[in-house]
């Protein structure tokens, strides 16, 4: 896997362990890129959106949380 595809991997893991903001801005500002870099790389290498990835994080942390 991308180094960078990794690093944002566990941020957006450690983020939602520690009840933090989970956004495309967040992420990326955390990892000290530029939003259109991020989110270009995730979409060359995944296919699919990185705006679509958080959301769906954030409805899976949702519904653990209901449980």
């Amino acid at each position: 896997m991308d180094g960078l595809l990794r690093s944002l991997i566990k941020c957006v893991r450690r983020r939602i362990r520690e009840d933090q903001e989970i956004t495309v801005e967040a992420v990326t500002q955390e990892l000290g890129y530029t939003r259109q870099y991020v989110s270009g790389r995730f979409h060359r290498v995944t296919g699919r959106l990185l705006s679509h990835f958080l959301k769906e994080k954030r409805l899976e942390k949702a519904a653990r949380l209901l449980k």
